[in-house]
């Protein structure tokens, strides 16, 4: 069944990846070198230096390919302040600040 998860995500991926191959070396295993940092570029600009071998590029997918904080997202205005309790990377903050052109992200 993961197999075929990964492989109907494919299309998904090479949408919002610049650099697709990134997610997939990630999971094989070839980016499990947890003290090396890699680059995950998306295709609207926002960059991120990543571990691999961990969950963050599980993150990523979660905040910009999923739908669950599309509901949040909806309902910043432009001049919004948003606080992130830090519970991982910065990805849900990242996103809010390219969305805000005049608010602010805590």
């Amino acid at each position: 069944m993961r197999v075929f998860h990964h492989i109907v995500f494919i299309p998904k991926i090479i949408r919002l990846y610049r650099n697709p191959f990134v997610y997939y070396f990630d999971k094989v295993g070839f980016l499990s070198n947890r003290e090396k940092t890699f680059t995950v570029t998306l295709r609207n600009g926002l960059r991120f230096k990543i571990h691999g071998g961990n969950s963050d590029i599980n993150s990523i997918n979660e905040v910009f390919l999923s739908d669950s904080y599309e509901y949040i997202l909806s309902q910043l205005r432009p001049d919004s302040t948003f606080i992130d309790i830090g519970a991982n990377i910065g990805i849900v903050s990242i996103a809010v600040a390219a969305r805000l052109t005049t608010g602010k992200v805590f």
